[in-house]
């Protein structure tokens, strides 16, 4: 009885451990962004995401000699490297230096430190929408909730499996 538990605990653990595993490749693309920006500034990317074969990336610049330049941009950019489009950041993000920006459930959401600000992006509209901070809470607790009842369910059949080798 005790070896059966121990192989099924065994088995979990296992599989726990498979489950975290990632693979991690590293491209290069060079952009060409002079049309964008001014001449004589610092150009830095800060956040970047890839969706949909694309890759969704926040840019900062400043300028070299002024402390005065200072802007932010978004950019949709395709796999070779070409600009799609020039996003307008809003200004809770342009005037915030941090900000958590990532994907959750298939939508791309900005988030600032300071403010707590929330946006998503909308990818049919292309523009930055602001958002309650308690819609982005909601569907992270969705995501999960909806774990947490596969690992309720998991548990049942487990102890019912065990039930019935006993």
């Amino acid at each position: 009885m005790r070896k059966k538990i121990l192989l099924i605990l065994l088995l979990i653990v296992h599989i726990g451990l498979n489950a975290q595993t990632f693979k991690v490749t590293v491209d290069t693309m060079s952009l060409d962004i002079k049309e964008i920006v001014r001449p004589a500034s610092h150009v830095k990317m800060t956040h970047a995401v890839r969706l949909n074969d694309k890759y969704y990336c926040f840019f900062r610049e400043t300028g070299l000699y002024s402390y005065k330049i200072k802007a932010k941009y978004f950019l949709i950019i395709s796999n070779n490297g070409t600009i799609l489009h020039n996003i307008k950041v809003p200004k809770e993000i342009e005037n915030n230096i941090y900000f958590d920006f990532f994907i959750r459930n298939g939508r791309m959401l900005a988030k600032t430190y300071m403010n707590h600000d929330s946006f998503y992006f909308d990818l049919n509209k292309l523009k930055w929408i602001k958002t309650e901070e308690k819609r982005i809470l909601d569907i992270i607790l969705n995501k999960y909730k909806k774990r947490l009842h596969l690992i309720n369910v998991t548990i049942k059949r487990m102890r019912n499996f065990i039930e019935m080798v006993a």
